[in-house]
């Protein structure tokens, strides 16, 4: 597969070896990389992913902080 094709959580979750609820939470992590919007849902970059794993995985630390939610 090409570095560019799009990819859905089920492929993230496949590609990192998780869940599919843990690839959502690691998409929802300051770092990871934008989605791009379609029709049926959010894809990302292949490559992008791979990338962002190869430096940032495993994960240290627990959750990620909060973002604080305006009123």
């Amino acid at each position: 597969m090409a570095p560019d094709d799009p990819v859905g959580l089920t492929d993230i979750a496949e590609m990192l070896g998780v869940s599919k609820m843990t690839a959502s939470r690691y998409a929802k992590r300051d770092g990871f990389p934008a989605p791009v919007k379609i029709a049926r849902g959010r894809v990302w970059s292949r490559g992008k992913v791979e990338r962002w794993a190869a430096k940032t995985l495993p994960l240290h630390g627990g959750r990620p902080p909060r973002k604080e939610q305006s009123c």
